[in-house]
């Protein structure tokens, strides 16, 4: 009953917290899109995206997936009240990733001028600015991880606050002050990481002292870690997001820049919508917690899908319902980007089961099986996106975007009904509300404005 209890609170409060949060970042994120739209040409937002989809070539340097790995492995730690073993993790992943960080900056900073002979424009110092991020983002991973590992959702979510917030401000300069085009853009997403890591110092330093302070760190082979799970995770999220970039470059391939502008709207509008309920970034420091007790693990994955579920219907609903007259009235440019919003939105009701099977699989330490069906991914993004974009131009890209995530879950729910002898998930399980359901759903509903009104007079 106990651990019930600690379920409803963690769950019902954090996500109260990072759903406040996230109302706020994407209402000021709707801002800054709404600005970058209307400030750049159509070509000139298809190329700062392609300039970002650069990044994730060089992504292996930053160890991919390997976060949710180590937020994990400290979780589970901290379960067994190990704070020393916990403490030493961190700080072991967070030396490597320095060393690796300055390697990647310097590859893609003074590589940029290859890049230059392959695309026209200026590609070459959109990605030299680029090149940054792999320094500010070592420092933003180092907060954000000790928050989520503390359960401090709220430092958390100020820290993704201060962040947009800031990249607006950055961007409203370097267009109307300094009247720049894609490189004020894509300047700003960089250097919108500097101001939350000094408004946030204080706390993560006291936060630090207060919980690791006077307990000596216990020596840990960071490459021993990595060698025994973390290399399937960083395997399997460098695939994911080379699955994800190279759609940018094949619509590049078969129609234009112009074309990757239209599907950048589309998807991001997806991706906001979804990032509207952060249920998953609650449920991925809770679910680790409980794998010494089999039976409830499962419990908590099937009433986490099922929670999903039902939040991704209710954004469906509201999404496709304003969204669309919103692009079509505001951003008239990109009209075309409704219909890919609506197919694209129909990948919520997967997503809510592939999200809490990623999570699964990274507490269970089976990385390599997620790598598999990453691979799986890939080549089906690789086969189904040229022939469906060549015959449906970017609808296809859309609907390769929804089969993809259909095909992965089945792949998935396979795979852990292996692993796990009798787990299903039927209609029956989606449909019938337990009390223990109507009381989650109830605390989490039934809060969301109270907690939202309190949360932004903090």
């Amino acid at each position: 009953m106990g651990n019930q209890k600690t379920l409803k609170r963690t769950v019902g409060e954090g996500t109260v917290v990072a759903s406040a949060a996230s109302l706020i970042t994407k209402a000021v994120g709707l801002i800054t899109l709404f600005i970058v739209l209307n400030k750049l040409s159509i070509y000139e937002y298809g190329l700062a995206k392609l300039a970002l989809s650069i990044v994730p070539l060089l992504g292996f340097l930053r160890l991919p997936g390997m976060d949710t790995v180590i937020i994990t492995d400290m979780s589970y730690e901290i379960g067994k009240g190990n704070i020393s073993r916990a403490k030493g993790i961190f700080w072991s992943y967070f030396r490597l990733q320095a060393v690796l960080a300055v390697l990647a900056w310097a590859v893609l900073f003074f590589g940029a001028e290859f890049i230059d002979n392959f695309y026209e424009g200026q590609i070459t110092l959109l990605i030299k600015i680029i090149s940054f991020s792999f320094i500010f983002s070592l420092f933003r991973n180092l907060f954000t991880s000790i928050f989520s590992v503390e359960l401090r959702f709220i430092e958390q979510s100020f820290f993704t606050i201060i962040e947009e917030i800031s990249k607006l401000v950055l961007i409203i300069i370097t267009f109307y002050v300094f009247g720049m085009g894609p490189a004020g853009f894509v300047g700003a997403t960089v250097l919108s990481q500097i101001l939350p890591l000094i408004i946030m110092s204080p706390v993560f330093v006291n936060l630090m002292k207060s919980v690791y302070g006077d307990i000596e760190e216990e020596n840990i082979n960071i490459f021993h870690i990595i060698k025994a799970h973390g290399k399937w995770s960083i395997a399997t999220s460098y695939l994911n997001d080379f699955s994800k970039n190279i759609r940018l470059w094949i619509i590049r391939l078969f129609l234009n820049t112009e074309a990757v502008a239209i599907f950048s709207v589309a998807l991001g509008f997806y991706s906001n919508t979804v990032g509207l309920i952060p249920f998953n970034q609650i449920i991925s420091t809770v679910i680790p917690r409980h794998l010494s007790d089999s039976k409830r693990f499962i419990h908590i994955i099937k009433k986490s899908i099922k929670i999903q579920i039902f939040l991704f219907l209710i954004l469906f609903t509201f999404a496709n319902f304003v969204f669309p007259p919103i692009i079509s009235l505001i951003f008239p440019q990109y009209i075309d980007s409704v219909l890919l919003f609506r197919i694209m939105s129909f990948a919520m009701f997967p997503v809510a089961f592939s999200s809490v099977f990623t999570i699964l699989f990274f507490s269970i330490k089976n990385q390599k099986s997620f790598f598999l069906s990453n691979i799986l991914k890939l080549l089906t993004t690789i086969i189904l996106m040229p022939i469906l974009v060549y015959f449906f131009g970017l609808t296809g890209a859309s609907l390769e975007f929804l089969a993809s995530i259909i095909i992965i879950v089945i792949e998935r729910y396979f795979a852990i009904q292996k692993i796990f002898k009798g787990f299903e998930f039927n209609v029956k399980d989606l449909i019938l509300f337990t009390k223990e359901d109507r009381s989650l759903l109830l605390k989490v509903i039934n809060n969301l404005f109270v907690k939202f009104s309190k949360f932004t007079k903090i």
